[in-house]
């Protein structure tokens, strides 16, 4: 598997050029899953599930996956869904 990550198009309303995937951390910036640090103050997340939904979503490329990547992807990304509520 090569790891080329996604190609966003751009802010706001963000997809990959490359899986059509939407940008998560949009989601997370307006549902108020993180609040930016500023300065010298770091990011707060709401929890580190929330953190993680967000790194699994959009810093792998269903691009550059096989598909039993795909699946094993999709159902992580599943898992933490439900146990999140989103």
């Amino acid at each position: 598997m090569s790891e080329h990550g996604h190609l966003w198009s751009g802010w706001p309303g963000a997809y990959c050029l490359r899986c059509g995937a939407g940008q998560v951390l949009e989601i997370a910036l307006g549902e108020g899953w993180l609040s930016p640090g500023y300065d010298q103050m770091d990011d707060k997340w709401r929890s580190e599930d929330h953190k993680a939904l967000v790194d699994l979503c959009d810093n792998h490329c269903y691009a550059d996956m096989t598909e039993e990547e795909r699946e094993s992807h999709k159902f992580k990304i599943n898992v933490l869904q439900e146990k999140l509520g989103v």
